[in-house]
């Protein structure tokens, strides 16, 4: 009997040690598998991690985006505002180029005219000569044509003045010729 309880004792024992070992390498098992859920949840906690980093990164990048954007646009603005102010300033030029070339053209204007004001003053100067002498000359003629007018008178006065003294030269003869006729009748 002993010897049998011995030996159930000892099939005992070799039944709770195989349990026990299996037991055991359920339990190292156990310890690998949640060795490995932890490693995974590390590598998930680090994922994480590194996904909110990446995500906060790409939310760098997007709004560094976003102001490379802005600046993008604000240079493409400046550009156009700069090609604007070029076309206006070109078209300056252009203008002040035109004004140049418009006042030299009315310098030289203004100095033929003045030109011509010099010649005119001097045809104007010469004309008041011309006209002076032409009232010279015309009062001259004035002159003359009243001197010939009195030349006129004094040659008709003249004229009557001859014919009064032939006419009393001739009664002068007359009156002596019956002088003489009435002396000679005198005497005898």
């Amino acid at each position: 009997i002993n010897a049998e309880y011995g030996e159930q004792e000892m099939q005992n024992i070799i039944k709770v040690k195989e349990e026990l070992e299996s037991e055991i390498e359920n339990l190292k098992e156990e310890s690998e598998r949640r060795k490995e859920l932890e490693l995974k949840l590390e590598e998930l906690r680090n994922s994480r991690e590194t996904f909110a980093s990446e995500m906060e990164r790409l939310a760098k990048e997007a709004e560094k985006g976003k102001q490379l954007e802005l600046e993008l646009n604000l240079l493409k603005n400046t550009k156009d505002n700069l090609q604007l102010e070029i076309e206006v300033l070109r078209k300056d030029t252009e203008k002040k180029v035109l004004l140049e070339q418009e006042q030299e053209r009315l310098k030289e204007l203004s100095k033929k005219l003045t030109e011509e004001v010099k010649i005119l003053h001097k045809e104007s100067e010469k004309r008041a000569v011309i006209e002076l002498e032409i009232e010279r000359v015309k009062a001259e003629k004035e002159k003359l044509t009243q001197e010939m007018e009195i030349l006129k008178l004094d040659n008709i006065v003249r004229e009557k003045l001859e014919i009064e003294l032939a006419e009393i030269k001739e009664i002068k003869q007359r009156l002596m010729d019956e002088v003489t006729t009435l002396k000679e009748q005198h005497h005898s």
